[in-house]
């Protein structure tokens, strides 16, 4: 029998040096990669301090003519006669803000919980996309309505004007609604299935195991879903500017005119406004008077 022999062939000598090269390519390509994704990161933190540092520069200049003490607890806001008062401004925001919430939450969790846990898969494919599509709605579309059809109705109810902050929570109310009830579904639906079923193989109805088991078990969630309508209320202009009127200057109940932080004055509210409360003196209703014939 012959012995075998076994001979090595040894490895080209350029075999190493690739393989090297090309995994410091990758790793430069990686480096890269990694340098453009905090720059990504980094943008939002920079804008953040850009916006941070432009407040700052911007207030200290207005603070050498005008006193804290007056800008925080002044009652009158009137930049042409010179006086600065916030808390018309901040009472304003506050009022709508907090006026929408008080619409938006019941609404907003009634109809998280109808959709996780009640709806029909059928349901649930209807109404689901219907309720994200009321996000896709531009403000200025509820700022119209608030203008043309609730500011009417609530003036002929409550005899006031034709601009109350009480359109503007009513209008925002319904916008918040999505944002609060897709989050809050969300938070749910996560909950785990085993904690359903568990409350109902003691014995708890569907209702029992939503309202003791399951939303507690999701506050958190919730509590976020809330807070980011909030959020949304308070940051909103194009409603509030046609809703309110932007005409309260000082402290006043919810059905007048109120003027929000951070909103500005249209053209349609100088236009549209004084004439269709000229028509309405005229007893003519407002929206009649938006289309004439």
């Amino acid at each position: 029998m012959e012995n075998s022999v076994r001979v090595s062939v040894p490895a080209p000598a350029l075999a190493p040096f690739t393989r090297t090269r090309g995994a410091s390519v990758r790793q430069l390509v990686e480096r890269g990669i990694v340098g453009l994704l905090f720059l990504a990161a980094a943008a939002a933190t920079v804008a953040t301090a850009a916006i941070f540092v432009t407040l700052l520069v911007n207030g200290i200049d207005f603070f050498e003519t005008v006193s804290l003490k007056e800008f925080l607890t002044g009652t009158t806001w009137a930049p042409d006669f010179g006086s600065f008062g916030m808390l018309p401004l901040l009472k304003g925001t506050f009022q709508i803000a907090l006026g929408a919430i008080v619409l938006g939450i019941p609404l907003g969790i009634g109809t998280a919980i109808y959709l996780s846990e009640f709806a029909s898969p059928r349901a649930r494919s209807i109404l689901k996309p219907t309720v994200e599509l009321l996000a896709g709605i531009p403000s200025i579309i509820f700022g119209l309505v608030a203008l043309f059809i609730l500011g009417p109705i609530i003036s002929d109810v409550f005899d006031t004007g034709l601009f109350t902050a009480l359109s503007a929570s009513l209008a925002l109310g319904v916008m918040v609604v999505p944002i609060i009830a897709s989050i809050s579904e969300d938070a749910l639906r996560a909950v785990p299935v085993e904690l359903r079923e568990a409350a109902l193989a003691l014995g708890a109805t569907r209702w029992e195991s939503t309202t003791r088991i399951i939303v507690p078990a999701a506050k958190s969630g919730i509590m976020a879903a809330i807070i980011l309508g909030f959020g949304r209320a308070i940051g909103e202009t194009m409603v509030v500017t046609l809703a309110a009127g932007l005409r309260g200057t000082e402290l006043g109940p919810a059905l007048e005119a109120v003027r929000p932080v951070g909103s500005h004055r249209p053209p349609v509210v100088d236009v549209v406004g004084p004439e269709l409360e000229r028509h309405r003196a005229d007893g003519v209703r407002g929206r009649h008077a938006a289309y004439p014939r």
